[in-house]
């Protein structure tokens, strides 16, 4: 979001590649430091509650799918 914030602005080319060099810089910084749950646990514990925040995935309501599966189970 930030890099397109950057390549939307009015800015000269070597400012541009300057402040996505900045960028990168920060990331890469803060991407050493951080804590907490990887990518795929975030991601997996999202899915787990998306059907009760009534999330919408690609293959339909959550709702939906889960009294799917729970009609397949009886």
């Amino acid at each position: 979001m930030l890099k397109s914030a950057v390549q939307q602005a009015k800015l000269g080319r070597d400012e541009e590649m300057q402040a996505l060099k900045r960028l990168d810089d920060q990331a890469r910084r803060l991407e050493r430091t951080a804590t907490g749950p990887s990518f795929e646990a975030h991601v997996a514990a999202e899915r787990n509650r998306s059907a009760s925040l009534g999330g919408r995935s690609v293959f339909g309501w959550e709702n939906d799918l889960l009294n799917g599966e729970q009609q397949k189970l009886k």
